[in-house]
């Protein structure tokens, strides 16, 4: 078994990939995924991580707090703790809630979306980690955002490439 699945059997998640997302700029969209959002793939989970994978372009995370990050093509986005963010191609552009943008998900695949102006295009792999259990330690102690480009991995390769075949 990998360190990975180790950590996630040891936190008690479960979850998987329910969006490739196609935008093209100016855009911007929030949200977070709720209990009712993971029902196609699990029993709704009391706790729920989010990750997002840049697999072409850039874009901007914002959190309510101000706190922003810069996105381009091979970073992952970890929302340990779920909290409601924004993607956007700008900070300064208003965004339209995710139920506006996502279609109604199914156990059967992946969610397929096209938002946005039209200009230059970023498109990403989002999922989710669900769990019952009480909340780890492990994870009650990470940041509200964590960012890492797979390059920088050994294993980087590997993960980019079962990103795409999620979808």
């Amino acid at each position: 078994m990998d360190a990975l699945s180790d950590v996630l059997r040891l936190v008690g998640l479960t979850g998987g990939v329910f969006m490739d997302a196609e935008f093209t700029s100016p855009w911007a969209v929030s949200g977070k995924i709720s209990q009712e959002f993971c029902r196609p793939f699990m029993a709704p989970p009391e706790r729920i991580v989010a990750f997002h994978y840049v697999v072409e372009g850039a874009l901007t995370v914002l959190m309510s707090d101000g706190a922003s990050w810069d996105l381009r093509a091979g970073d992952v986005v970890l929302l340990p703790h779920n909290d409601l963010h924004v993607f956007a191609s700008a900070k300064d552009i208003a965004p339209v809630g995710m139920t506006d943008v996502v279609p109604p998900l199914q156990p059967s695949g992946v969610a397929r979306i096209v938002h946005g102006g039209g200009g230059a295009r970023t498109r990403m792999v989002c999922g989710f980690l669900g769990g019952n259990a009480q909340l780890h330690p492990l994870l009650a102690n990470l940041p509200p955002v964590m960012t890492l480009n797979l390059a920088t991995l050994p294993s980087g390769d590997w993960v980019a490439h079962t990103f795409g075949y999620a979808t």
